[in-house]
């Protein structure tokens, strides 16, 4: 469990998208429960996207 955050940089219901996190993440209190991977492995998923650039 992970106490309330002051800020929040970037889209808070995302942890319902990430290793370790579901759509019950996050609480009435504004705490978020997610498993132990979803605190030390999901920075790998960081950058993974469909854009992508072209040099013309």
């Amino acid at each position: 469990m992970l106490p309330k955050m002051e800020k929040v940089i970037g889209e808070l219901k995302a942890i319902e998208r990430v290793t370790g996190g579901n759509v019950n993440s996050i609480q009435d209190n504004g705490e978020l429960l997610v498993e132990i991977h979803g605190i030390i492995g999901s920075h790998n998923l960081q950058g993974n996207t469909n854009l992508s650039a072209i040099t013309i």
